[in-house]
């Protein structure tokens, strides 16, 4: 393991990834796998969705816990100049997390790829 992760660190670098930089992609990659821990459980009522697991992921991604919280359990609706926080029930709240995930490592694989050909 210890070698692969040289070999992997050693290819970033040769790719022009700085250190810092580094850090970053690793952080990014651990907040997309701990999303995957975020679990929801429904309450009282359907709409009463409970979540656990936001705190580690909030803190990789830099971002505070309850606002992370409030945007998975949450949607934001604007019907012209009302606006609406409208409750997710627990299957939804785990598609806004998969989605939040998948576009997290999208955008970071884009960015890897640019840079990859930037440094061809």
């Amino acid at each position: 393991d210890r070698k692969e992760f040289a070999a992997t660190r050693h290819a970033m670098k040769v790719t022009g990834l700085r250190s810092r930089e580094q850090e970053v992609v690793f952080k990014l990659v651990a907040a997309v796998l701990q999303l995957g821990n975020v679990r929801f459980k429904e309450g009282r009522t359907e709409n009463d969705v409970r979540v656990s697991g936001v705190e580690l992921p909030a803190k990789l991604l830099k971002v505070d816990a309850d606002q992370l919280r409030q945007c998975l359990l949450f949607r934001h609706i604007k019907t012209g100049r009302e606006e609406y926080d409208v409750p997710n029930n627990v299957v939804q709240a785990s598609s806004t997390r998969d989605a939040l995930a998948k576009t997290l490592y999208d955008r970071l694989f884009d960015w890897r790829v640019r840079r990859i050909n930037a440094a061809m």
